[in-house]
């Protein structure tokens, strides 16, 4: 075997171990709007790929002892190609009409539909290779020199993607790349000039590939590092919307009430008795509950938003306005609160996924902890507490019983807790919004606040950094 053959075998190995983990972390990415980001979904997905692997594996070495040719790779690694370049044409509409189906069912039959065929394939390579460059003396060698080479690019492909393909190219384009890498890949282990033609030609049909197709009135679309953004204009206003596209995260304002009309205006309650001089939003998405608070209060304000797209678009689509007072931070916001040493009146939180389930290590005891702790000490925190998390009992009963072990008062309302850090009856809460006499769109914000006014009694369940099943119960809750 000459030194050119083992140059491209090698190469082919680490080309082939480097797609895999593309495609791997790009299915993330591709189920992510339409099934979530949920342990449940993430599981589904690794599992579903580990199996393909196996069997890839499996099929390679058997087939390599039947039939010793160095060509059959390079037609395996052309079918997956060709096989993920039908995906890139066709995956969003293929996921929109599946994303119906429950959660778990779903996301294993989209994995299996879309990556299950080609992951089979591209895991087919490594022991076939072993065969085809290894004698007998030299099996052992071979092997390691196989694996460990794929293993390596393996590695170059999780960083790449995760630095390079994800924040530049987006999703599609990453698959169109990496099928396009396959493809000439193949034609230069068959030394074939006939099908060069073929990856121009994906190329040229990349811009035909289908969209989900959404009824929507969507005036802006892109892709972020950690969601699909989209903004609906709907009846004079604009809603922003993540992922699946399924009820929104922000809305227009109202510029002569400060009002939004959506749970956020609840946010707006602590400030009518707590004269805040520092105030924190966990989630500040496009800066809702910030030019809200900015409206009726002179406090200063400091917004955590992990993604940092969503603020450039609260910017251009929703009267988003930065200055000395108004600050964000691109972090998650449990780092954030593990770093600062600013203590705050009043602390919104506001914290999903960009869809129905909250990230788990922002539910738990050691997070509200955090919170507590950068709390003044006559400080409030107000949490979006949505319909379908009240209604469920066990669900409820979980997070309102994390809530509860932390602190001393929690009032249940409209869509909202309400948690302060001191021992406070509801009488003394109305009292103290009584004797500030609000009025206008305070007054309205205080009459539905107090309307459903309900004090949580603490509980024996709560979520912890060692236990927090929320994605599950949210799951059971959804029906999904």
């Amino acid at each position: 075997m000459t030194r050119e053959n083992d140059l491209l075998y090698y190469l082919t190995c680490f080309t082939t171990g480097f797609a895999i983990l593309v495609f791997e972390l790009l299915s993330f990415r591709m189920l992510s709007p339409y099934f979530g980001n949920s342990s449940i979904v993430i599981g589904t997905i690794i599992n579903s790929i580990l199996l393909a692997l196996s069997l890839g594996y499996y099929l390679g070495g058997y087939i390599a002892d039947k039939k010793k040719s160095s060509k059959l790779i390079y037609y395996v690694i052309i079918s997956s190609s060709a096989y993920m370049f039908l995906v890139y044409l066709t995956y969003p509409i293929l996921l929109k009409s599946i994303a119906k189906i429950p959660v778990i069912a779903g996301s294993l039959l989209a994995i299996i539909m879309l990556f299950f065929l080609p992951m089979i394939l591209l895991s087919f390579v490594p022991p076939y290779l072993i065969k085809v460059i290894s004698s007998k003396d030299n099996i052992g060698v071979s092997s390691g020199k196989i694996f460990s080479i794929s293993t390596l690019g393996s590695i170059m492909g999780g960083i790449f993607t995760t630095f390079f393909l994800i924040p530049y190219a987006g999703t599609k384009e990453s698959i169109l790349l990496t099928s396009v890498l396959l493809f000439l890949l193949g034609c230069a282990g068959l030394k074939s000039v006939k099908l060069m033609p073929v990856p121009a030609a994906f190329l040229l049909l990349a811009p035909y590939g289908l969209s989900a197709g959404y009824d929507l009135d969507i005036i802006y679309e892109d892709e972020s590092v950690y969601n699909i953004i989209a903004v609906e204009e709907y009846d004079g206003n604009n809603y922003l919307k993540l992922n699946d596209l399924a009820g929104h995260h922000s809305v227009s304002i109202n510029k002569k009430t400060c009002l939004a009309g959506t749970y956020t205006d609840m946010h707006l309650f602590p400030h009518i008795f707590i004269d805040a001089e520092k105030t924190l939003i966990l989630g500040n998405g496009a800066g809702n509950i910030m030019e809200q608070v900015s409206c009726f209060s002179g406090t200063s304000i400091d917004g955590v938003e992990i993604d940092r797209e969503i603020t450039q678009v609260g910017k251009e689509y929703f009267g988003l306005t930065l200055n000395g007072k108004k600050k964000v931070y691109h972090e998650d916001a449990r780092v954030f609160l593990q770093k600062s040493q600013t203590r705050y009146d009043v602390i919104h939180v506001d914290l999903f996924a960009g869809n129905p389930y909250i990230p788990f290590h922002l539910s738990t005891v050691e997070f509200f902890q955090q919170i507590h702790d950068a709390l003044e000490d006559q400080g409030a925190m107000v949490v979006n507490y949505p319909k379908f998390l009240a209604k469920d009992k066990e669900l409820s009963d979980f997070y309102l019983g994390t809530i509860a072990q932390v602190f001393p008062t929690t009032f249940l309302s409209d869509e909202a807790l309400f948690s302060f850090k001191t021992d406070i009856s509801a009488q003394q809460v109305m009292d103290q919004v009584s004797s500030r006499q609000p009025s206008g769109s305070l007054f309205i914000v205080a009459r539905d606040a107090l309307a459903k006014f309900e004090k949580i009694e603490p509980g024996s369940k709560s979520f912890t950094d060692d236990y927090a099943p929320i994605e599950m119960l949210t799951y059971k809750a959804l029906k999904r």
